[in-house]
C-alpha cells in the first residue's frame, strides 16, 4: 500500500508545473502586446509633436503678420494674389499654355 501513496505526490507537482508554464507564457504574450502598444504610442506622440510644431510656427507667423504694421505694399501683394484685383491702368497678361 506504500506504492499507492507515491503517486498523488507526483500528481501536484505535475499541475504545479503546467500552472507555471501557463502563467509564464502569459506573461510573455503581455509583455510583448505592451512593447507594441508602446511603440505605437511613441511613433503616434512624435508625430503629434511634429504638428504641433508646425501648428506653433503658423500661428507665430500670424501673430508676426497681425503685429507688424500694413504698409502700401502688403496691401497690394494681398489684393493681387488673395483678391485677383490690380491697379488702375494695369494690363494683365494671361498665359494661354498655363504656364
Amino acid at each position: 500500500m506504500a506504492k499507492k501513496a507515491a503517486a498523488p505526490r507526483r500528481r501536484p507537482r505535475l499541475v504545479i508545473k503546467i500552472i507555471l508554464v501557463v502563467l509564464a507564457l502569459y506573461i510573455v504574450g503581455t509583455y510583448v502586446s505592451l512593447q507594441t502598444q508602446l511603440q505605437k504610442a511613441r511613433a503616434l506622440n512624435a508625430e503629434l509633436k511634429q504638428q504641433q510644431a508646425l501648428e506653433q510656427q503658423k500661428t507665430q507667423q500670424l501673430r508676426d503678420e497681425v503685429a507688424s504694421e500694413l504698409d502700401y505694399e502688403y496691401i497690394i501683394q494681398v489684393a493681387r494674389e488673395k483678391l485677383g484685383y490690380v491697379l488702375p491702368g494695369e494690363r494683365v497678361y494671361i498665359d494661354a499654355n498655363g504656364r
